[in-house]
């Protein structure tokens, strides 16, 4: 029996792809694909949210039957000219008696990430760490399990329109998905 099943959906403006996919311990085995012309989108924005989302439903029965699975969650690459992205440095304190960096330190940059001023049309769509900083001192891949008072990074912020993701979304569940 197949478990960790994914599945992908890239909505273009010619044509949405579909993937259906078995993630396995090494590698990720594709199951089955689908793609169906599309009249909905333009340059990554919905125009139509009736054409995109029959366009999406034709896709993911195409992937469906190929690999013979029924699939009710997609994830959805999201691309366009509403994509803009920011570079954003922040730092937290250590508290931890023994100053060893954990996962938790790395939740809380990131959480304060979430808070940075943004226009209220936009929405963060990835936090994506380039560099960490421990003491100041950079370079840093990893932190975890180093010692330290204060971690930083400096972040790529991906942001998304709010109404092109909602329109992205509402295609997506008028779908079925």
């Amino acid at each position: 029996m197949k478990k960790n099943i994914i599945a992908g959906l890239d909505l273009g403006t010619t044509k949405v792809g579909a993937v259906i996919a078995e993630q396995l311990e090494n590698k990720i085995d594709i199951l089955g694909f689908g793609v169906a012309p599309s009249d909905g989108l333009n340059r990554g924005l919905v125009a139509n949210i009736a054409k995109t989302a029959a366009a999406i439903k034709e896709a993911m029965s195409i992937a469906s039957n190929r690999a013979d699975i029924d699939v009710r969650s997609v994830n959805v690459g999201v691309a366009g000219e509403h994509i803009t992205s920011l570079r954003h440095r922040n730092y937290v304190t250590i508290s931890n008696q023994d100053k060893e960096i954990e996962q938790s330190d790395i939740d809380r940059l990131k959480a304060d990430v979430k808070t940075i001023r943004i226009p209220e049309d936009r929405q963060i769509l990835h936090i994506i760490p380039e560099e960490f900083y421990i003491d100041h001192q950079g370079g840093i891949e990893n932190p975890i399990g180093m010692c330290g008072s204060r971690l930083e990074a400096l972040n790529h912020v991906v942001l998304a329109s709010v109404p092109a993701m909602q329109n992205i979304k509402k295609s997506v569940e008028r779908a079925g998905y």
